[in-house]
């Protein structure tokens, strides 16, 4: 690797030729004059504090010449010439450098760094004698190494190779590494750039190599890959086999043991189970032959045998008649062979019925216990818990005894109670001691009487309450509360209470309280009842037409005529004027003008004088701010005072003002108008209009109208108010005086700086501060990545894989329907559905006997085994299944979303079996399947139960989704007796870990479920 020259080493060759120059200045002493001085500015600089790398052949020479130099010029050399030193030094101070041209004389300095003003070895935006494998350090202006761009990461870069072989061939500029990639443009096909290196993967903008397609992030070759046979997405299966892809098809490999692919198709996969078909039984082709009676012949292990037919057996052994005995109704052979019927009590003796024995009871008598050993037990004729039948429970009624009587139920009514509605089933639901509508016997209302509140049914008999306050005072029922207390005269307040008569008055009743009502003309003004209505309301002073009314007469003698106050005479000097008696004598004749010394005789009027009587004498006087100054009476007050300048406040007060037109007001002196100019702003009239509104700043235009300059100083012109200048940072950008200096230029977008200098941000919101445009806020989706605000929000977050959401972040795709990786995609990986539901993936052992005729129970395509409904008694008589269909389920009210599997019911397969037993029915919990099968068995299923889970889905994007099995969600009862020997199957989980449910039952059933076995299958995940 080659090295640059040091400074050290150049100043060694200079100082050689000067010593071959000037060989007196090589003995050790002072060189006055600045080269040995220049090689010392170059060590001070501080380059030789940089690593250098020194050739090998000069190194003694650099190293034995510098050490020499700086000991003895600097310590011993330079101390005798201090004086010349000072005047030969000075050119050594380096003049500021403006651009690289004032550097050319260095080369080992060609950068001008033009903040500090000197030349140095390179600067963060020029390497200049920096190597393609060096960077510049900012901070102290040297070489160091790394690379600042691809060109300095070569396949020989000691950066070295990563581990699959690719070359570090790009620079991380950030951190001035060698990287492998960048971007996935720089990977191959097939890779994608993950954490700067090329790792398998594939998108829409990045291909797989010419003979694989991207499926899923990924690259397949669709002929042979196995997940993406032919088409993404597409997943070889085999039945019972290990599939293969050959040629973009899918076929099947190799079978499963006791398994073979007799049709030779590929579609079903090694269809033939070797170890049951009757068609291929050990081998394709091999068919096993149905003896007589026999429903069907049989496989098991690979070799041929029969089942008899349902309820038949080989009670003989000799299988050349076939299965000669009906276990069904044979008295000798019932349900299983050698069991003979015994006789029973209240019965028909041995009988064989359905493959049991059993009893057929005599007419009114029942098996109701089960117990086939005691007979017929019960008479069904009385028995209320088994009345006409077994086990008929005669229903217990609402205040009734339940009753059995000829076989047929019925109810006796509690005492105090009956069916009055004639409906069995609330039984006897009226209670006859209270109820209104049926007191004492059904049907028997109780009626409501007038004004009563409510009728009522007391121990059976009708009564009744009065609505308040009205009250049964005459005892008769028959016209219910005929009192209204309240306002009765002959009951008030209470039955009986009358109310007296008064003098002058009539006896009233007001709210239970006796009370009196006055005759015309009459008053009780006392507030006494007991004397009546005592005053006579026509004639009395003291209450003149109502009590309390008091006639009175200002200046005069009341009276009372007809219940309305009159005037009976007037006082000396008043009189009764405008002849209403309300007022009495209102006029004083001594004193009013329109009545002056009499009745209606009107004192004259003057101009602007108010006409006066006094002492019944007429007079004038002027009216207020009016005077008499020409002496005239006639005339009147014939001067207006209060607006006259000549005769201002009082006769012969003339008004003047300087500078203004004088005038009266409100008798006072003021000025009328100003001259054009000027102003009275001190509102004093004495020194006229005082203030040049033209160009006075505080009264500019008009008085008190000062002039104020928001950041800035005002000033006033022609009347109006201007901005005299603006304080520094602010301008008066509208060219209006009324805001100032309006535009604070150091922060506003539209001036910053200077008027009208408008800040721009692409994609997004421009700012101001300090007078110098920048981003104050980008878009939604955009970013400023490289902190200039010259090109805005340079960067879409939303489509740069490189700045994925944030500057300098690479997103991570999460299901949330967004594009977290900005790779043009949404949700890629995430579930989409579920497939490959259609197929039997594991079949389960078969449990049981040999007997009855074939049954298979599977599900639809898509569905699986959700419940199971049927018969039992002491053994598994009757069996269907309930299926359900699953479905994918996409839960967006979180972020991400979940997932999960949903499960809804979609009908029912079956039964199979016998009609004996009894009926039971189970469904799993909501949402989940059945995915165990338990029980017991031998020559039947003598029980089953099934126990019931959930598939759940958990996972990401980035680590993949998988369906999983939950806890048991429930679990079936025990359907059947406790005989034969226990069973328990777990549907297996495929080799990827999906667990599978059961989809299909399988066996033989005849009068009993002879035998049972399961099928499961397990679930496919897509995604995106």
């Amino acid at each position: 690797m080659k090295t640059r020259p040091s400074p050290l080493h150049g100043l060694a060759l200079g100082l050689g030729a000067l010593c071959l120059s000037v060989v007196a200045g090589c003995d050790g002493s002072s060189v006055v004059g600045g080269v040995a001085d220049a090689g010392d500015d170059v060590l001070d600089a501080g380059a030789i504090d940089a690593p250098v790398v020194v050739d090998a052949p000069e190194a003694a020479v650099d190293l034995g010449a510098d050490l020499g130099l700086d000991v003895a010029f600097d310590a011993t050399a330079d101390t005798p010439d201090v004086t010349a030193d000072v005047t030969a030094d000075a050119p050594d101070v380096p003049p500021r450098c403006a651009t690289n041209g004032d550097c050319a004389a260095d080369p080992a300095r060609p950068v001008c760094d033009v903040a500090s003003g000197r030349c140095v070895v390179c600067t963060a935006t020029d390497p200049g004698a920096c190597s393609v494998a060096e960077y510049c350090d900012a901070s102290a202006n040297v070489c160091v190494p790394g690379c600042r761009a691809d060109e300095g990461c070569a396949a020989s870069a000691d950066a070295g190779v990563p581990a699959d072989g690719g070359a570090l061939g790009r620079c991380d500029t950030v951190n001035h590494v060698c990287v492998e990639c960048g971007t996935d443009a720089q990977c191959g096909p097939g890779r994608l750039c993950v954490g700067n290196a090329c790792v398998p993967g594939c998108n829409e903008a990045h291909a797989c190599p010419s003979s694989q397609t991207c499926c899923a992030g990924a690259c397949a070759d669709l002929q042979v890959n196995l997940a993406n046979c032919g088409a993404c997405g597409t997943t070889c299966r085999t039945a019972n086999g290990t599939p293969a892809c050959l040629n973009a098809t899918c076929v099947a490999g190799t079978c499963g043991e006791g398994f073979a692919d007799c049709n030779r198709s590929n579609a079903d996969g090694c269809e033939v189970s070797l170890n049951s078909d009757l068609a291929h039984c050990g081998g394709c082709g091999t068919a096993c032959p149905t003896p007589p009676n026999a429903s069907a012949a049989s496989c098991t292990g690979g070799r041929c045998g029969f089942t008899c037919s349902p309820s038949f057996a080989d009670c003989d052994g000799d299988p050349s008649n076939g299965c000669e005995s009906d276990l069904r109704v044979s008295a000798t052979h019932c349900g299983v062979c050698g069991v003979a019927c015994p006789p029973r009590a209240n019965a028909s003796s041995g009988l064989c019925a359905m493959g049991r024995c059993g009893v057929v009871c005599d007419a009114n008598y029942g098996d109701c216990d089960g117990n086939a050993d005691n007979g017929c037990e019960l008479d069904l004729r009385g028995d209320v818990n088994h009345c006409g039948a077994c086990p008929t429970v005669c229903a217990l009624r609402p205040n009734a005894t339940p009753t059995c009587a000829a076989g047929a139920c019925g109810f006796a009514c509690n005492p105090g109670f009956g069916d009055c509605d004639g409906n069995p089933v609330n039984g006897c639901e009226v209670a006859l001691n209270t109820d209104g509508a049926h007191c004492g016997r059904c049907a028997n209302a109780c009626p409501t009487p007038t004004n009563a509140q409510s009728a009522a049914c007391v121990s059976g008999r009708c009564d009744f309450t009065c609505r308040a306050p009205f009250a049964d005072c005459d005892g008769d029922g028959a016209n219910g509360c005929e009192t209204d207390p309240r306002t009765s005269v002959a009951h008030c307040g209470g039955c009986g209470l009358a109310c007296p008569t008064r003098p002058n008055a009539a006896p009233t009743c007001a709210g239970g309280t006796c009370g009196i009502r006055c005759d015309a003309g009459f008053g009780d003004c006392d507030g006494d009842p007991s004397n009546g209505c005592e005053v006579d309301l026509r004639t009395s002073v003291a209450s003149c037409g109502a009590c309390g009314r008091q006639c009175t007469v200002p200046s005069g003698t009341a009276a009372c005529v007809a219940s309305t106050c009159t005037v009976a005479a007037c006082g000396g000097g008043f009189g009764d004027c405008d002849g209403s008696a309300a007022n009495g004598c209102e006029t004083d004749t001594r004193s009013a003008p329109n009545h002056c010394g009499a009745c209606n005789n009107v004192c004259p009027a003057r101009p602007n004088a108010v006409p006066v009587c006094a002492g019944g004498g007429c007079a004038s006087a002027c009216q207020p701010g009016f005077g008499e100054c020409d002496g005239n009476a006639a005339n009147g007050c014939e001067t207006n005072l209060a607006t006259s300048a000549a005769h201002c406040g009082s006769c012969g007060r003339s008004c003047a003002a300087p500078n203004a037109t004088g005038a009266c007001a409100a008798s006072t002196c003021a000025i009328a108008a100003c001259a054009a100019g000027y102003a009275d702003c001190n509102a004093s009239p004495g020194d006229g209009c005082e203030v040049d509104v033209r160009s006075t700043v505080t009264s500019c235009g008009a008085c008190g109208r000062a002039c104020t300059v928001a950041n800035g100083a005002p000033g006033c012109a022609a009347g109006q108010c201007t901005v005299a200048a603006c304080n520094a940072g602010f301008g008066n950008c509208n060219g209006s005086a009324a805001d100032g200096c309006e535009t604070n230029l150091a922060g506003t977008v539209t001036s910053c700086g200077a008027c009208g200098r408008a800040c721009t941000a692409p994609n997004g919101t421009p700012g101001c501060a300090a007078g110098q445009c920048t981003v104050a806020a980008c878009n939604a989706g955009f970013a400023n990545c490289n902190g200039n605000a010259g090109d805005g929000c340079e960067v879409n977050l939303r489509t740069d894989v490189n700045n994925c959401g944030a500057c300098g972040a690479r997103g991570v795709e999460v299901c949330d329907g967004a594009d977290n990786d900005c790779d043009g995609l949404s949700d890629e990986g995430c579930p989409t559905g579920l497939s490959g539901l259609g197929t039997f993936d594991f079949q389960g052992p078969t449990w049981g006997g040999g007997g009855g005729g074939a049954y298979d129970m599977q599900c639809p395509s898509g569905q699986f085994v959700i419940g199971i409904f049927g018969r039992s008694g002491s053994y598994l008589d009757q069996v269907g299944v309930r299926c359900g269909t699953p479905t994918l389920v996409e839960d967006r009210s979180v972020t991400p979303f979940r997932y999960r599997v949903d499960v809804a019911p979609a009908g029912t397969v079956g039964p199979v079996g016998g009609g004996g037993g009894g009926a039971f029915n189970f469904t799993c919990p909501a949402n989940s399947m059945a995915m165990r099968v338990l029980g017991r068995g031998a020559g039947y299923i003598d029980q089953l139960r099934i126990e019931c889970y959930r598939w759940d889905v958990s996972g990401s994007p980035t680590a993949g989704f998988a369906v999983t099995r939950s806890t048991a969600t429930g679990i079936s009862g025990a359907y059947g007796g406790g005989g034969g020997g226990p069973f328990d199957y777990l549907c297996p989980s495929a080799s990827g870990g999906q667990p599978s449910a059961v989809r299909r039952f399988f066996g033989g059933a005849g009068g009993y479920v002879d035998r049972l076995g399961a099928w499961c299958t397990w679930p496919i995940l897509n995604v995106r």
